[in-house]
């Protein structure tokens, strides 16, 4: 296996063993974080993981010889093929969103310690007071 290959897989499994030793603690203190951080924090780890995979499988192992009968057998199934190159992008820009909700979602617990009150679940009460915070 490719030097490259056996760096970018040793990184890959310690970021997974990571994120799977982060859920099991975040599970112990599960009182003390908010729901929808820990929501949204399993979702991205699920995320994370699967685009590490889908990226290894679909672009890093081309070279390698012991997955060319993996890789002929895809190239008889097109429609495989395509599902996976089509997940590469699509699983970049879920990466993306589901950063954009872990920052909205500490925004909205910065806004409620620095307002003394409670975000409520609303997605319609946190713009409520943004727009409130705006004026």
């Amino acid at each position: 296996m490719n030097t490259t290959h056996v760096i970018q897989l040793i990184y890959g499994l310690s970021g997974v063993v990571a994120y799977i030793i982060v859920i099991y603690a975040m599970h112990g203190v599960r009182k003390l974080l908010h729901r929808s951080f820990i929501t949204i924090f399993a979702i991205m780890a699920a995320i994370n993981i699967a685009t590490w995979l889908n990226t290894w499988i679909s672009i890093r192992l081309l070279d390698e010889p012991i997955f060319y009968f993996y890789y002929e057998w895809v190239s008889q199934h097109g429609i495989l093929r395509n599902a996976l190159n089509l997940l590469i992008p699509q699983l970049y820009y879920a990466q993306n969103i589901c950063v954009l909700l872990l920052t909205a979602d500490r925004l909205a617990a910065i806004l409620a310690i620095t307002m003394n009150a409670k975000v409520e679940n609303s997605g319609v009460e946190f713009i409520h007071k943004v727009q409130v915070l705006k004026s």
